[in-house]
This record gives structure tokens, C-alpha cells and sequence, in this order.
């Protein structure tokens, strides 16, 4: 039997663990899609993100990231969700983990989250039944200087329960 999932919500100066962070975020990632995203960027150092890291006992299985919108025009209260990943699928960890960040949302003030996601039917399956709906596609640059076409998705947070 495997052991509990375990999940961690820090803020950028409790994270003790980049190197790993950054190793499966190209894994999963940057080697698939092509993105930049092993090092941390700027909203990943924001002193008001949260990271959301998934532990399988000491195995770190997965996190990602909720950072206020602080993009020109944006609502107030809408958090970006950014840089998610699992190691594994199907085995809860991504529900586990939108869980707990709709929760951290919520007691950060939040009113509503924005994603971009890829546009994989699976991946959009797995917000549409978290109630995050479809608001538009963005393109993305790659490390190769071309584009990622993604999904953008927004779930208001009005019924969800802290």
C-alpha cells in the first residue's frame, strides 16, 4: 500500500526544494511542450505566491503554484493557477492538490481563478469537472522562439468551502 499524500502549502522563501520542483517540471513540462519552466520565474518568487507541493512521503510527487493577477486591468480577487504537475495519474494527487489550492485561495481572499492549460481533452476534462470553464485560447512562447497554444480557463469561487 502506498503511503498518504501529503501536501505542503509555502511561500517562496519556505521552499527548501527548487532543485527538485524544477526537475519535474521539465520532465513533465519543459520536455514536452518546450517551455522555460525549471528555473523559477518571477511569479514563482512573488513574496505573495503559495506553492503547492504534494509529498509522497518524502517523494515529492507534484505542486504548483497560486499568485495574485497582477496583470494590468485584471478583477480583484482573481489568483492566477500556474505550473502544475504529477508525477502520476490517476492516482488523486492532482484532485488533492486543487483542492487544497482552491482552499488557499479562498482564505487568501481570492473570488476567482485563471489558468492556462494545455490543450489536451484529458487535462481539460480534469478542470471542466472541477468547474473551471473555457474562456479562450492565449498563445504561449516556447524555448525554441515558436508558440504553445493554451487553453484558458476561470472558475469563480464563490461556493467553494475553506
Amino acid at each position: 500500500m502506498s503511503e498518504a499524500l501529503r501536501i505542503e502549502i509555502l511561500s517562496p522563501p519556505e521552499i527548501t526544494n527548487w532543485d527538485e520542483v524544477a526537475k519535474l517540471r521539465f520532465e513533465e513540462l519543459d520536455r514536452r511542450y518546450r517551455w522555460n519552466w525549471s528555473t523559477p520565474s518571477e511569479r514563482d518568487l512573488n513574496p505573495q505566491a503559495r506553492h503547492i507541493l504534494a509529498y509522497r512521503g518524502e517523494e515529492y510527487v507534484g505542486g504548483g503554484r497560486l499568485t495574485p493577477d497582477e496583470t494590468p486591468g485584471a478583477e480583484a480577487g482573481r489568483w492566477l493557477v500556474g505550473r502544475f504537475v504529477a508525477k502520476y495519474q490517476h492516482q488523486g494527487i492532482g484532485t488533492e492538490m486543487y483542492r487544497a489550492t482552491e482552499n488557499e485561495a479562498k482564505q487568501q481572499g481570492a473570488t476567482s481563478l485563471i489558468l492556462e492549460s494545455v490543450p489536451e481533452p484529458e487535462t481539460i476534462k480534469f478542470y471542466k469537472k472541477r468547474g473551471y470553464e473555457k474562456t479562450g485560447i492565449k498563445e504561449a512562447p516556447n524555448i525554441d522562439g515558436g508558440v504553445v497554444e493554451c487553453t484558458v480557463m476561470v472558475k469563480e469561487l464563490t461556493n467553494v468551502k475553506a
